[in-house]
């Protein structure tokens, strides 16, 4: 029993000294709640009700950090390549720090220190991912075409991390470097210093967003510039109306943000490169090309992280004395034999297993076909052509006066529907009901946190402007009322119901995208296959009664969706812009 009352005792101790701790902070100025770790001599703890000693304290610290202010800060421009496999990224970088190493006071290549040339601006640094994965691969006694699955597995997260830890510490002796002096200052007195970081890196569609969001929370007192490079073609060889016509017939529409003839060219120069650290030059290359593309399907560049200048990099030629497949002339030979090579393509995108650890025979078709028509550009026309792109991308790189707008952390934007839950719900038991006479028949199915509608999504199609015009919105507390027609339902997966978009653009709300609500979902299908569906349906959104429509084509598979139209269409209204 005494034991007991002992260890009682003790328990509300330890809770009174907690709350001791916190007793005071919720009386305290919004200003004084964050103090810095400075020490402040106080003669004793002031009061809750002496407002004058938290004022003098929050002005103290309001001084201090105003002549923090002016101590040396660094700009740290971010280099991000986006584009696929064979396009040059390597390459295009790595003449890029070469001009750069000559104009920076120190220069760092995979992490070791270079050079050390002209002070112009502090330091360039370029990091690779490659490379350390062939470091890794090295130093084990393999090879990018002998390593087993395992070892080659455990080599790239090696190489993830050390381009990690390199980026990190890059970043860090900038903020270490801003500490000291420098001679260059700006219009405020302050002191600059300048700094360049080239990643060389194969990023997914939303990896931009997330390294921008990573870096920035790595150096939180740098100011981070982000430059993305977009690989393109400088011009595209063109086909005829009715060729496009009969394969968009047969395929679909094309859905990917580079063109079939700039996927063909690099899966020839993957085929001639014989010395890449991860890549081999037969099928596999070509399967992990079009793997990367199944990443960007659906998906829109140059507008994927606000924040992030997009600068258009046409380092690719497609032009005959510079191509590495002979069939990329304008002749009506080559023109057939590059629809044949466009077809073979369609079909294995069509069956592909992005990064299977064998490539299928649809792989090995288009690579057999690509095999026939290689072809050696001339090294000299390449160095002019390469010089050239370089040097216009240098103007851009080192435009220093430009200021970069400030990184949100907002991925998507929706109308907040939660407050109508009890009336979506009704209006799903009736679709419910119209589709197979079961009112609950979705009862099961997974329903999201928050009913809404996405009206911008910011790591996809968003633009800038509506981007800005929304956060005003909800800054004013701004709502919206929102009509809903039709209810979709795609049985064993999932439900949802299509916004009247027409009527939200009358109101003002910035859209970007076609809105409706995702009512519940079943795993393995997500909310966002719903985009999927609703693409599908779109067109047959204007018949009179409901519907089902079988065999249906959604992306690449065909299913059953049954098309549920209101009597009446349900009127949601006093719908909040929220930012997520």
């Amino acid at each position: 029993f005494w034991l007991k009352v002992c260890v009682c005792i003790r328990h509300c101790a330890n809770t009174f000294q907690m709350s001791r701790r916190f007793l005071f902070r919720p009386f305290l100025p919004e200003r004084a709640c964050w103090l810095c770790p400075r020490t402040l001599w106080l003669p004793s703890v002031p009061a809750c009700s002496n407002t004058r000693a938290f004022q003098t304290i929050a002005e103290r610290l309001g001084a201090e950090g105003e002549a923090d202010g002016q101590k040396p800060r660094a700009v740290v421009t971010v280099v991000l390549p986006v584009g696929l496999p064979g396009m040059g990224k390597s390459s295009l970088l790595e003449r890029l720090y070469g001009r750069l190493r000559d104009m920076a006071r120190s220069s760092f290549r995979q992490g070791v220190l270079d050079t050390e040339g002209t002070p112009s601006f502090e330091s360039v640094a370029l990091l690779s991912s490659d490379t350390f994965a062939g470091e890794a691969l090295s130093k084990r006694g393999f090879t990018a075409a002998s390593c087993p699955e395992a070892v080659f597995s455990r080599c790239r997260r090696e190489a993830t991390q050390n381009f990690r830890d390199k980026t990190e510490d890059f970043l860090k002796l900038a903020e270490a470097e801003a500490a000291r002096d420098c001679t260059e200052q700006d219009s405020s007195g302050q002191h600059i210093l300048r700094f360049l970081l080239i990643l060389d890196k194969n990023f997914p569609p939303d990896g931009i967003r997330r390294e921008v969001e990573t870096l920035s929370s790595i150096a939180p007192s740098c100011e981070l510039q982000f430059k993305a490079l977009l690989l393109v073609a400088d011009a595209v060889p063109s086909v005829s109306d009715q060729m496009e016509e009969l394969e968009a017939r047969q395929y679909g529409a094309w859905q990917y943000p580079w063109s079939p003839e700039e996927l063909l060219e690099s899966a020839a120069r993957l085929l001639l490169r014989s010395d890449h650290a991860t890549l081999g030059r037969d099928a596999t290359a070509v399967h992990i090309l079009l793997s990367f593309l199944k990443l960007y399907r659906q998906q829109r560049l140059s507008g994927d992280a606000f924040g992030v200048e997009w600068v258009r990099v046409p380092y690719m030629s497609l032009d005959a004395k510079l191509t590495s497949w002979a069939s990329m002339r304008s002749d009506s030979q080559s023109t057939w034999r590059r629809m044949e090579a466009r077809a073979l393509m369609r079909d294995a995108l069509r069956v592909l297993k992005p990064f299977a650890a064998i490539p299928g025979p649809a792989v090995a078709a288009l690579t057999a076909y690509l095999s026939q028509g290689l072809t050696s550009p001339s090294d000299t026309d390449l160095h002019q052509h390469a010089d050239r792109c370089v040097a216009d991308l240098l103007a851009t790189l080192l435009d220093w006066k430009q200021k970069q707008e400030v990184v949100l952390p907002v991925r998507y934007v929706s109308l907040s529907v939660e407050g109508h839950h009890h009336a979506l719900c009704r209006v799903l038991s009736l679709a419910s009901e119209a589709m197979c006479g079961d009112a609950d028949a979705f009862l099961t199915f997974q329903r999201p946190p928050m009913l809404h509608a996405t009206t911008l999504y910011v790591a996809g199609r968003a633009q800038k402007q509506e981007l800005t015009r929304s956060v005003q919105l909800h800054e004013a507390a701004a709502t919206f009322e929102c009509t809903v027609t039709h209810v979709v339902c795609v049985p064993g997966a999932l439900c949802f119901a299509v916004v009247d978009d027409e009527a939200l653009r009358s109101l003002g709300v910035p859209l970007a995208q076609r809105a409706h609500i995702t009512l519940c979902t079943r795993i393995p299908w997500k909310p966002r296959h719903a985009n999927d569906v609703l693409e599908a349906v779109a067109s047959h959104l204007q018949d009179s009664e409901s519907r089902w429509w079988r065999e249906l084509r959604v992306a690449e598979t065909l299913m059953d969706v049954f098309v549920y139209r209101l009597d009446d269409a349900l009127r949601l209204p006093d719908n909040p812009l929220e930012l997520h």
